[in-house]
């Protein structure tokens, strides 16, 4: 009886290799995610003239189209018969839309780095998540260095109660409360995301995860359009739109299989590199001043996230 010998195909020779250094290409995954976010915000504002519901709609059909191909292209699976895994499919899009539309908000009105920042505390969110639900270990070093790193958030964001601001600046400070509010509510919302993804990470694919949020977002941000508004796009504007729509897909992708490949409390942490890329793209892009805070809080974040990154790459070492 002659055995018939098959020769792999890319892609499955691919997932063998994701498979096989996982604990590696998760934090390679979102580190590719946290700088293509970075880049989308600064496109975003670019973009000011629009409603952020507008670039929502705009962005999610795009979104909704490229995944598609892909799911067509790889033969992905749209709906599964475990009724809870679609429910938490349904659940993940809904929270992705308060996600999204409360962070194109903020972006719009805070500088890109300060709005980055707070953006990015999301991993202190995430770690007291993924330890309540999902009963994954919170070690003692992940606590210090999240907590170095906060303290960097905070020197660079510069609250209101911790620094002193002028009379002549207290307008301007309200209209950056509300843009506040807004990212936290996203950063909170994109920490549940992140969550339900590992939830239902080993029972689904990246692929249908960001299809159901880019359907539900592209069905829902019309209605927020009829509260903000709708504008006449001109040919200057079609151009960030475009690759808006290319890099949240690639952010989706990217960040959808960086969770579920690796613990969500740690690799979350490397999202914070998405915060001194902002800082570059606002100092060398957007002529931006950075002052002596902001500096010494970049230096915080940018040790924390190379100190972990050595601590999770020894830990593994050491179990091979």
């Amino acid at each position: 009886m002659d055995l018939q010998v098959t020769n792999p195909s890319l892609s499955e020779r691919y997932t063998l290799f994701e498979s096989r250094y996982k604990h590696i290409i998760c934090y390679v995954y979102a580190l590719l995610s946290a700088v293509f976010m970075a880049t989308q915000n600064f496109l975003v504002k670019t973009l000011s003239h629009l409603s952020s519901s507008e670039i929502l709609f705009y962005r999610s059909v795009q979104l909704f189209g490229l995944t598609m191909l892909m799911m067509e292209t790889n033969k992905m699976q749209y709906h599964f018969k475990d009724i809870k895994i679609n429910r938490l499919l349904i659940i993940r899009g809904l929270v992705g839309l308060i996600s999204m539309s409360c962070n194109f908000y903020g972006v719009r009105i805070l500088p890109l780095s300060e709005s980055s920042v707070i953006s990015q505390t999301s991993p202190v969110f995430v770690g007291i998540l993924a330890t309540v639900f999902l009963k994954e270990k919170y070690e003692r070093s992940q606590f210090f260095v999240a907590l170095f790193c906060f303290t960097g958030v905070l020197l660079v964001a510069q609250p209101e109660f911790l620094f002193h601001v002028d009379e002549d600046k207290r307008e301007e400070i309200s209209r950056r409360t509300l843009g506040v509010i807004a990212l936290l509510i996203g950063t909170i919302s994109v920490a549940a995301t992140q969550v339900l993804v590992k939830t239902i990470g080993s029972k689904t694919n990246e692929g249908v995860v960001t299809f159901y949020f880019a359907a539900i977002a592209a069905m829902f941000s019309p209605l927020l359009m009829l509260f903000q508004g709708c504008h006449t796009l001109t040919v200057n504007d079609l151009l960030p739109i475009i690759l808006i729509g290319i890099l949240s897909f690639l952010v989706q992708i990217f960040r959808n299989k960086a969770f579920i490949l690796g613990p969500p409390g740690k690799v979350s942490m490397i999202s914070y590199f998405g915060i001194l890329y902002s800082m570059f793209l606002d100092v060398f892009i957007m002529k931006a001043d950075l002052d002596t805070f902001s500096v010494l809080g970049a230096i915080c974040i940018f040790s924390s996230v190379f100190i972990f990154l050595y601590l999770m790459l020894k830990k593994e070492a050491q179990k091979k």
